[in-house]
């Protein structure tokens, strides 16, 4: 097996991380008298991945609310958040581990009969689940240390979970776990775009659309994290044979990816490469330099309730998406219309007719209107207000 592991580089300042912001700032907003209802959400630490799209993304969206305001805070702050929190009548924590900070502030807020909510992502609150996670990430096994780590985090998680009054999920499937798990009220906000990445992917698209087209065509591979690799699994043969049958096909990787002994040569003569992890608004660039941004998934229970984020972060790039039909990217891409969903065995015949019958300018165009229109933090916003209302009305 050949590993490839790229180390992260995020450059730390606030074009990066936008949600770098005082507290006092983000204090007066909920002490500061207004005729809008209040919501706090609460984050362990700021991070470009789930805090960003849970916390941050939704932050910015209630700036278009004329009902709603919000803020967020930490951990590390919650000794002094604590003295304001009868300003809000929602607390939203975002996939908060137990720990006895966050339970004494949570026990403060419902003496207040502050509504709390338990804010997922992901499947990891289940300890049930946890074979089925660490199976599809590709965590070993024979390491009992994995073991130590996975059944104390989704623990803690779970704990935490079952102490609030309601749950959110990015998507009805996993809503519907998230009811199983903890019998209490569940609601869908899905996962959106910030105005960052609108901004610099509307650039991006414009820039593309002036390059000539030609004979090549690259695909793109975003795989984040080295948990993806038993997804690639799925199709590498296919890929592998693509890109040997057609010369002017090339792959691109951006993140991690551990490729069997089948794919050396194409390494070898750079027909497969890598690019090390970037930040959240390079991601957008890497993107836009692909032609066809390649999401193969495991399907099972933990992946259903994954996002559909790299259908829509693509898209406004003006980048075509394969995806498996996993419940989200099954429920957002219309097959040949604004994507493709490619079960296994099916990802040679769709790429290969992409490839010779050119990129279809109106998949491009009616997928990135379709996501501009859904997955912005203007429109997203009237979805939040809905749950927010229904919450604060339990």
């Amino acid at each position: 097996m050949l590993f490839i592991n790229k180390k992260k580089k995020i450059e730390q300042n606030n074009n990066i991380e936008p949600w770098n912001i005082d507290f006092l700032t983000r204090l007066r907003i909920i002490t500061t008298k207004s005729s809008r209802k209040k919501v706090i959400y609460i984050f362990e630490a700021a991070n470009t991945s789930t805090f960003r799209y849970r916390i941050y993304n939704m932050w910015q969206a209630l700036n278009y609310s004329k009902s709603w305001i919000g803020s967020f805070f930490f951990e590390n702050e919650l000794s002094t958040v604590s003295n304001f929190i009868d300003q809000s009548c929602v607390i939203i924590f975002g996939r908060t581990r137990w720990s006895l900070i966050m339970a004494n502030f949570l026990k403060k807020a419902k003496a207040k009969k502050i509504y709390t909510v338990f804010d997922s992502d992901d499947l990891v609150f289940n300890i049930d689940m946890i074979p089925q996670l660490m199976n599809t990430l590709n965590v070993s096994f024979e390491n009992y240390d994995n073991y130590d780590y996975w059944f104390a985090y989704i623990s803690r998680l779970w704990q935490f979970g079952k102490m609030c009054d309601a749950t959110i999920g990015t998507n009805e499937f996993l809503c519907n776990k998230l009811r199983e798990t903890f019998d209490k009220p569940s609601f869908v906000i899905n996962n959106f775009l910030n105005n960052e990445q609108i901004e610099v992917s509307n650039k991006l698209y414009n820039d593309k659309k002036t390059k000539c087209s030609n004979e090549e065509i690259k695909l793109g591979y975003f795989s984040g994290t080295p948990s993806h690799t038993n997804d690639f699994r799925k199709i590498e043969v296919e890929i592998i044979d693509l890109l040997r049958n057609y010369p002017r096909i090339t792959l691109e990787i951006v993140g991690f990816m551990e490729f069997s002994n089948l794919s050396l040569d194409l390494i070898k003569k750079k027909r497969i490469f890598y690019t090390q992890l970037v930040d959240f608004l390079a991601l957008q660039k890497k993107m836009a330099e692909v032609d066809i941004n390649i999401v193969p998934l495991i399907e099972n229970d933990f992946t259903n309730c994954k996002s559909e984020l790299k259908f829509f972060e693509a898209s406004i790039v003006g980048t075509i998406t394969c995806a498996t039909p996993i419940y989200s990217y099954r429920n957002s891409i219309q097959n040949n219309k604004t994507g493709f969903l490619c079960k296994e065995g099916e990802w040679y015949s769709t790429i290969e007719q992409i490839y010779k019958k050119r990129i279809d300018n109106k998949i491009i165009s009616r997928a990135r209107s379709y996501c501009l229109n859904r997955y912005s933090p203007k429109n997203q916003v009237y979805n939040i207000e809905r749950v927010l209302d229904a919450i604060a009305s339990e």
